[in-house]
């Protein structure tokens, strides 16, 4: 094969590449910014992995921003405490955080959030992962999709082991469970979790294959 035919052919795949991937190398653009509000160890290891991979991370909590102020020195220098309206304004991709019973409270402060990626983060508490079509559906997030009609709302779930398997956190902190209802929404958020070192999982696909 001459040269210019393989030009061609090399152009094709990225083009092809590029076409098929838009999401997944938007992501890799390190002028994205990462909203987290609301703290707790999941949503720091969040900002940790998001800072040391190059984005921007902006960090509010919902009660005293002061308190997480050495804690975000020491994630490193991508990072910066601001308000939950300045975090929610200004970032790409929101992790919220937040108890149900103060979702409506803080969510009504908030400016606009129509067209944003909204991940929803919550524990379960497993020894397995009880499957079935109806598991994404809680009450949470039926609030939160009430509240924000507009925004692309993903839930993300992490293991939390009982006591008796406590051996396994570590472990389990870096696999998640998501599902969503937007589903270029869904894999827009699969691939900056992949690319922030965590296993995915699609529960909607797991629960697919245990029918």
């Amino acid at each position: 094969m001459c040269f210019l035919a393989q030009n061609l052919l090399f152009r094709l795949y990225i083009n092809t590449f590029i076409k098929n991937n838009k999401d997944y190398l938007e992501l890799m653009n390190k002028n994205n910014t990462i909203g987290i509000i609301g703290v707790g160890s999941f949503t720091l290891d969040f900002a940790q992995r998001s800072a040391d991979f190059g984005y921007k991370v902006l960090i509010s909590a919902t009660d005293c921003n002061h308190r997480i102020k050495n804690t975000a020195e020491k994630i490193g220098e991508n990072v910066k405490i601001s308000t939950i309206q300045e975090t929610a304004a200004l970032s790409d991709i929101i992790v919220l955080f937040l108890p149900k019973e103060r979702l409506k409270e803080i969510i009504t402060e908030m400016p606009d959030l129509s067209n944003k990626i909204i991940i929803h983060h919550n524990y379960l508490i497993s020894s397995g992962i009880p499957i079935s079509k109806d598991f994404y559906k809680n009450t949470a997030a039926q609030t939160l999709a009430s509240l924000l009609p507009n925004s692309h709302i993903i839930k993300v779930y992490s293991l939390l082991e009982s006591s008796g398997n406590s051996s396994k956190n570590k472990n389990d902190a870096k696999t998640l469970y998501y599902t969503t209802n937007n589903l270029q929404a869904g894999e827009r958020v699969k691939n900056l979790l992949i690319i922030l070192n965590f296993t995915v999982f699609n529960l909607l696909e797991l629960s697919e294959l245990n029918m």
